[in-house]
């Protein structure tokens, strides 16, 4: 914004100069009449007569000033004539007639005239501007040359402003192009979708640039990201209820969700922007494989509905499913404005029988994606045998009694491209048969066998490794980099009460790492060739400047923040330390909310360590929400003041937590989480990776942050660290995410004030759109007592039910007299 402010300047500084050069009233010589001129292809109009009733040359120069013409001539003491271009001057005639008005000043003679500057030297506006056509990314518009060109135009400047979006991604910066002096057409390439724009164009002749002539004209809305596929939670009396997720309007605005029925056997197709889709009863008159059950506003977007229930949503009836097929779900997302209408459809859900996965894990994500999956019940097959009569299989079935327990498909021809028969539907609502009952009681008594066996091993085999490396370690000569091992520590906390909390000697940080070696062999070696590393520094981290670049696997490129070590500058103890980070970041691996470690690339002087990093994080991705302040258009359309539907910011706090869960299963604290150690990945959606942890951290250049805001009380007070200090800093992120990143205890600029305040029972206030039932889980995190304080594995189950009612628990509808909760960034930040 700087630089287009300068630029603007600039270019403001140098028309005065311009224009300067040519007062206004200059004389500039005596010309024959008719003036006739054609110095320029575009100058059309160059010459104007105007009757003036009087031979007043300052009300000639103030007519040809206004219609933008550079020359003001007076014939015969009282014609006036405007002029962007002269011919030649006269030769057979002198301008030998003074003004009546002022005699010192000549007006022209009886076949001459008196030329006098205007004042205006550049070029006029164009004719016109219009828009030819549009697409998501660009546009073509077309313009008349000037009218009054005031010399030859040399080129044409376009600019394009972004003025508002109906798309929550960045908007983009202003836009400008250079076209040859007889280009009237072109295209402007390089828009983002969805984005009105203040287009200008502007003449240049050899005395600058010319009036800018603008309109106002839009791109085309974009396709909506594709949104994740319904779950089918349970089914009960030809009804089936399916948990839904909304999406981000990132190129157009969300108009509506429409909830589609398709039969299993057309699901491998899918639906698609052509699919003809329509309501249940010309879908089933047509003998379409699919239907739309429902419409829904976003206001109304329910993240838990109900197919089937017989109602109407958005003039679609939503019947009963049928009990002769089996039938899928998909989520439709319809983009409208302007006239124009995009679509994205979601893969179809999980058949209605087959178990969804865990909404509420019980165990930490990372941990249980080492278990198997569960299996749906098995389809039995059976063949027609053309001997009995195609039956033969199923009539025994039907005599025993387990027609109804097991599922049955039959094999038989397929005509016109569709199966004839279908598996059979299990009944809605059914009560398990006994036979399932005992499976699942015998499942259950072995699954507790296998754990106690698991547990016991483990335990044997931490045993022998513990006395295995106690011998390696009395046998073994240690290399320079073999001698760095660390350990963690037992050492309490003691407040002044006297009082220590059992959480603060819970085990230790970390487990001990004997030899460099083996901890390279955990992480993965990147070739130095597929290091591409920028010479900009983004900050400086505990063992050395951090740099952008990016890390080449293949065909995928990550982009990554490279912490480079020089170890031959470290000392001993920093050595450890740097061993110590590192073994945390191999020790945490893979998570879905954790910005994790890509690997490590080893050059002959340093060590290159390259961290997973993503442009914007969690302060930055709140404020940008903001509706109000970065996408009005939005805000007044759809009366909401933030891009965000009310489930997106529960289920970010839900990613964190379940990401700070998984770390605390590891025994790996954090000590620094805020809003500014959480990044936002825009690629999948809303997804929070946690950084800042071990030696993930680094300092932005230039920027000290004050992490006083999130910390704790007892952990203002000593440097050990508890697990549930966290827990103090996730309330406070909650509420900075409820308040679109305001900037939590704004008024107390002092550390120490704030401190002393926080100790004496001061606490974030309730905003204004926050639920009550939201804002006690905020009021949990901060107890004084660790023990009243929930766990990361508790707020997670919470969230969950949070997530599922979110319109219980927080709005983003604009209310009378709404402001948004200050943000400063002086008070965080330090520069």
């Amino acid at each position: 914004m700087a630089n287009q402010l300068l630029g603007l300047i600039v270019l403001c500084v140098t028309q005065f100069y311009y224009s300067a050069k040519a007062l206004q009233g200059d004389y500039v010589g005596c010309y024959q009449y008719p003036l006739l001129t054609g110095n320029s292809a575009t100058d059309s109009s160059s010459v104007v007569n105007i009757p003036s009733e009087t031979d007043s040359l300052s009300n000639c120069l103030a007519q040809c000033k206004l219609l933008q013409y550079k020359y003001s001539g007076i014939h015969g003491g009282r014609q006036c004539v405007c002029a962007s271009s002269l011919a030649d001057q006269s030769a057979n005639d002198t301008c030998s007639l003074h003004c009546a008005s002022d005699s010192s000043k000549l007006c022209g003679g009886p076949n001459s005239m008196s030329v006098y500057q205007t004042g205006f030297i550049v070029s006029g506006p164009l004719r016109s501007l219009s828009q030819l056509s549009k697409q998501e990314n660009m546009m073509s518009i077309s313009w008349e040359h000037p009218a009054v060109s005031n010399g030859v135009i040399l080129e044409y400047h376009v600019a394009a402003i972004p003025l508002s979006s109906y798309s929550v991604s960045t908007v983009g910066v202003p836009m400008e192009w250079i076209f040859s002096n007889i280009t009237t057409t072109t295209d402007l390439l390089g828009l983002q979708p969805g984005t009105q724009y203040n287009v200008s164009v502007r003449a240049k002749t050899t005395d600058g640039y010319g009036v800018s002539f603008s309109e106002v004209f839009s791109t085309e809305i974009g396709a909506p990201d594709k949104p994740e596929h319904p779950v089918v939670m349970k089914s009960a009396n030809s009804t089936a209820t399916i948990q839904l997720k909304p999406i981000l309007p990132r190129h157009g605005p969300i108009t509506a969700y429409r909830i589609i029925v398709v039969n299993e056997d057309a699901a491998a197709i899918g639906v698609h922007e052509g699919s003809p889709l329509k309501n249940w009863a010309e879908a089933n008159k047509e003998n379409l494989p699919f239907y739309v059950a429902a419409e829904l506003k976003p206001e109304f977007f329910k993240q838990e509905f109900v197919v089937g229930d017989g109602g109407n949503y958005g003039g679609f009836d939503n019947p009963p499913l049928p009990d002769d097929r089996e039938v899928l779900f998909i989520l439709g997302v319809v983009s409208t404005y302007d006239g124009v209408s995009k679509y994205a459809f979601s893969e179809a859900s999980n058949p209605i029988g087959v178990d969804p996965p865990d909404i509420v894990p019980n165990s930490v994500e990372g941990v249980a994606e080492s278990l198997p999956p569960s299996q749906p019940t098995p389809v039995t097959v059976v063949e027609d045998d053309p001997s009995t009569g195609g039956n033969s299989i199923t009539k025994l079935l039907e005599e025993t009694d387990l027609i109804e327990k097991i599922p049955v498909r039959k094999t038989k021809p397929i005509t016109a491209g569709r199966s004839v028969t279908r598996r059979q539907r299990l009944p809605y609502g059914r009560d398990p048969p006994a036979l399932v009952v005992g499976l699942s009681a015998a499942i259950g008594v072995l699954g507790f066998l296998l754990l106690i066996s698991i547990v016991v091993y483990f335990y044997l085999r931490h045993k022998v490794h513990r006395n295995d490396a106690n011998r390696r370690n009395r046998s073994r000569k240690r290399s320079d980099r073999q001698s760095l091992t660390h350990g963690g520590s037992t050492s309490t906390i003691e407040l002044d009460s006297g009082y220590v909390h059992s959480s603060f000697v819970a085990g230790t940080e970390e487990t001990a790492i004997d030899h460099y070696d083996s901890l390279m062999q955990r992480l993965w070696s990147i070739p130095p060739e597929s290091v591409v590393k920028s010479s900009d520094s983004i900050g400086t981290g505990n063992f050395g400047k951090v740099l952008k670049g990016y890390v080449q696997r293949g065909e995928a490129k990550t982009e990554a923040a490279i912490h480079v070590v020089e170890e031959k500058t470290l000392a001993k103890g920093e050595r450890n330390a740097m061993l110590k980070d590192l073994g945390i970041l191999a020790k945490v691996g893979k998570h879905a909310n954790i910005a994790g470690i890509i690997g490590v690339c080893e050059e002959p002087e340093t060590v290159l360590v390259a961290m997973e990093h993503y442009g914007m994080n969690l302060k930055e991705f709140s404020l940008n929400s903001r509706a109000l302040n970065n996408y009005p258009s939005y805000a007044t359309k759809e009366q909401r003041f933030s891009t965000l539907h009310e489930a997106q910011a529960i289920d970010v706090a839900l990613g964190i937590a379940k990401g700070m869960a998984y770390l605390q299963s590891l025994s790996v604290p954090h000590k620094r989480l805020s809003s500014r150690t959480i990044f936002i990945c825009s690629s999948d959606g809303t997804v929070p990776k946690i950084s800042g942890f071990g030696m993930d951290y680094y300092q932005p250049l230039g920027q000290t942050t004050d992490f006083k805001r999130w910390m704790a009380p007892e952990a203002l007070l000593s440097p050990q660290h508890a697990p549930k200090c966290e827990i103090w800093s996730f309330g406070v992120i909650l509420w900075e995410i409820v308040t679109l990143g305001a900037t939590p205890y704004v008024d107390i600029r002092a550390s120490k004030e704030l401190v002393q305040r926080v100790q004496r029972g001061l606490r974030l206030k309730q905003p204004g759109n926050v639920g009550l039932p939201l804002y006690q889980i905020m009021v949990s995190c901060w107890q004084i007592d660790l023990d009243e304080r929930p766990t990361f594995q508790e707020l997670v189950e919470i969230l969950q039910q949070a997530f599922n009612q979110a319109l219980d628990y927080l709005s983003f509808n604009l209310f009378p007299e709404f402001t948004y909760e200050r943000y400063d960034p002086t008070v965080e930040v330090s520069r």
